[in-house]
């Protein structure tokens, strides 16, 4: 078994993004616990995310918003957790 993560699928990465964007209580969940968060959108996109967690304040979802079209290409192209400082509040996405 490895610990490689995969990328999430377009239909997942999308679905992240509207709910980061528009669903405190997703966004809550999501900050604490990321896996549990996408357990809601799918089994692949928790399993992407298993054991990871975010070092500091979640993005606001306007922030988010803004830097969506970069996110949806780095979940689907990346792994979900290979740049987490994509969703960090005070960051710019990679």
């Amino acid at each position: 078994m490895t610990n490689q993560k995969s990328p999430l699928s377009l239909a997942d990465a999308t679905t992240l993004l509207d709910r980061l964007t528009s669903d405190e209580a997703f966004r809550a969940t999501f900050k604490q616990h990321p896996a549990t968060a996408l357990r809601q959108i799918s089994a692949e996109a928790a399993a992407a995310a298993e054991g990871c967690m975010l070092s500091a304040d979640l993005a606001s979802s306007e922030d988010l918003a803004a830097a969506r079209d970069n996110l949806v290409q780095q979940l689907t192209e990346r792994s979900v957790f290979s740049h987490p400082h994509c969703f960090i509040d005070g960051s710019q996405a990679p």
